[in-house]
């Protein structure tokens, strides 16, 4: 978080409340590109199974006839465990909201850290454009909340968006440089598996 020249406090107190908004917008856009990246690969698998399943279940049948329909059987029951799996998971739905929250967030994250680096007109005009922000974000919030976010995920948001601003952690006092996870409470203890 840049420092400013001769600011008075009740100015600083609110561009920090925007550095640190920024944070968060960014660190939760981050959870999502993870999780809009996973459930697209899913999605993409789903979607090749569909059809290769289908596929291979004819060829299989007329390589070898009615012997082989105990086999197709197992593999379409497969494919529709797989199937129904996505349904009650809400694959696509998830996936949706992802990539929504992911683009919202990232422009929340943009438009606070405009309006921290900016040198402000007036007190009451600044606090007026956070507010507003303020506001926008509170209803992403909660659609975002809807979503069951984890703490591990929490964390790992937190990790992403002290490295992108360069600050450091209230929890362990390291400034992360890459996307691993550590034992901090605040900002690490989240599966490797996650990022990429």
């Amino acid at each position: 978080m840049p420092e400013g020249k001769n600011i008075p406090p009740e100015l600083q107190t609110l561009k920090a409340a925007a550095w640190n908004k920024a944070l968060e917008s960014s660190g939760t856009a981050y959870i999502f590109e993870v999780r809009a990246r996973r459930l697209g690969k899913r999605l993409n698998y789903l979607n090749f199974l569909g059809l290769a399943v289908p596929l291979n279940v004819g060829a299989v049948v007329l390589a070898y006839g009615t012997k082989a329909i105990p086999i197709c059987s197992a593999i379409g029951v497969f494919q529709l465990v797989v199937f129904a799996w996505s349904l009650v998971a809400k694959w696509v739905d998830r996936y949706q909201h992802s990539v929504q929250a992911l683009v919202s967030n990232r422009s929340l994250a943009q438009k606070y850290e405009s309006l921290a680096k900016e040198e402000p007109a007036g007190l009451l005009d600044y606090r007026h454009r956070l507010d507003v922000l303020d506001a926008t974000d509170s209803a992403q919030r909660a659609e975002d909340y809807q979503q069951e976010i984890r703490e591990a995920e929490t964390r790992m948001g937190m990790h992403a968006g002290l490295r992108q601003y360069e600050m450091e952690c209230a929890g362990c006092h390291i400034t992360p440089i890459r996307m691993e996870p550590t034992e901090c409470g605040v900002c690490g203890d989240f599966p490797k598996r996650w990022v990429r």
